[in-house]
């Protein structure tokens, strides 16, 4: 198998990784039938953004908005928010709401997710500092080394920090396929910068 097609399967494995991640967010949330006036709609800046947008708001998002104005530091309801705020391009407000919830957030899961959101937006740098606040609680996590490897190498362009990320991984996992795989991705990427 060549690197090419070796980096290709890290990054579809990665992709159905965080597309199932964005699943588990979506179903730990509970959605409460709310009907919530129109003065409220009104006065809301979240769904004002839909209707800047010619959209009618979905009843979901007069639910998470309803928990956030009852508790504002409600985690599942502040990144549920803002992946329907990526989804209609208000990406403000959704990187407010991520930041939000990553400042507030202290399991790895929360973290996790809000990297993946913050992924989404382009914003490499945010989408690292989530993990890295995760591995501070959980430094011998093999996932948060694994994907803050990928966001190190792609998005950040430092394939020493992304290395350094995976050889980690290979320390957590050892003998598995996956530590053997990550291995000679290395030793490729170690032998192409000494050339």
């Amino acid at each position: 198998m060549n690197v090419n097609k070796k980096i290709t399967v890290v990054w579809c494995i990665f992709a159905v990784v965080v597309i199932a991640m964005l699943f588990y967010a979506a179903k730990q949330y509970k959605r409460p039938s709310i009907s919530a006036g129109i003065d409220e709609l009104l006065l809301n800046p979240h769904e004002l953004a839909f209707r800047k947008n010619g959209k009618e708001v979905p009843p979901q998002i007069t639910a998470l908005i309803k928990r956030l104005n009852e508790n504002g530091e409600d985690l599942d309801a502040l990144l549920a928010l803002s992946t329907y705020q990526i989804a209609i391009g208000d990406t403000d407000l959704a990187e407010a709401n991520i930041s939000k919830a990553s400042i507030i957030a202290e399991d790895t899961a929360t973290l996790m997710v809000a990297s993946v959101l913050y992924g989404r937006l382009g914003i490499a740098k945010k989408a690292y500092a989530a993990l890295g606040k995760a591995l501070v609680t959980e430094p011998d996590n093999a996932e948060l080394h694994y994907r803050a490897g990928i966001i190190a190498f792609h998005n950040l362009s430092d394939t020493g920090l992304a290395i350094q990320h995976w050889k980690r991984f290979i320390e957590l996992k050892p003998g598995t396929m996956e530590a053997e795989e990550m291995n000679k991705t290395i030793d490729y990427l170690m032998s192409k910068s000494k050339s």
